[in-house]
């Protein structure tokens, strides 16, 4: 099974094949398509990466990198971007030569901002795997009320992710809503 998920763990598939443009419905979005073809069987599977391009921050539209989407981990500060944030720091050799620039009200700042951290793993939604043998004349289109069926059966990821990012909603809240795919780690660590 692990090199069947390395297929298409490793890639990132067109957005052409983002369900939300299949179906031409937004509440699908994040939501893809990736087709693995041999001589015998077609393999769809129906996963959740993060767009090329989303609004984030008061509708802000952010461009994440290939790399970003691919390894699935996405980790944000509540009310700013990240991004932003650690320009500044990037200026330096490491974060504690950074540091040692700032008055310690900045550097009480900056921790209390990196409790702000919001992560949402995409890696832990669980993909839908359908294997279509092709003897048996079947075809993707066979599949389209499971496909939306299993998506329809997970919460709005990225409706919780831009809220909580938003401040609309809290880091519990949008953990609860989000099945624990949207979190806080110092958070999970300060109540174990």
């Amino acid at each position: 099974m692990e090199d069947f998920e390395l297929k298409f763990a490793k890639e990132l598939p067109a957005e052409s094949d983002n369900y939300s443009v299949i179906y031409k419905d937004k509440k699908y979005n994040g939501w893809y398509r990736y087709a693995l073809d041999s001589a015998e069987f077609l393999d769809i599977i129906v996963r959740f990466r993060m767009p090329k391009t989303l609004p984030l921050y008061d509708d802000v539209a952010r461009q994440f990198l290939p790399e970003e989407r691919v390894v699935g981990m996405h980790r944000m500060l509540l009310g700013k971007d990240l991004q932003d944030e650690t320009k500044d720091m990037l200026n330096f050799e490491t974060l504690n030569d950074y540091v040692a620039t700032l008055e310690d009200d900045k550097v009480d700042e900056l921790l209390n901002r990196m409790k702000s951290i919001v992560t949402f793993n995409c890696n832990k939604i669980p993909y839908l795997h359908i294997r279509i043998r092709k003897s048996l004349g079947l075809t993707e289109k066979d599949y389209v009320e499971t496909i939306q069926k299993h998506i329809s059966e997970h919460p709005s990821y990225l409706k919780i992710f831009y809220d909580v990012l938003n401040e609309n909603i809290t880091i519990t809240q949008a953990t609860q809503e989000s099945n624990n795919m949207i979190y806080n780690e110092q958070l999970g660590l300060t109540s174990k």
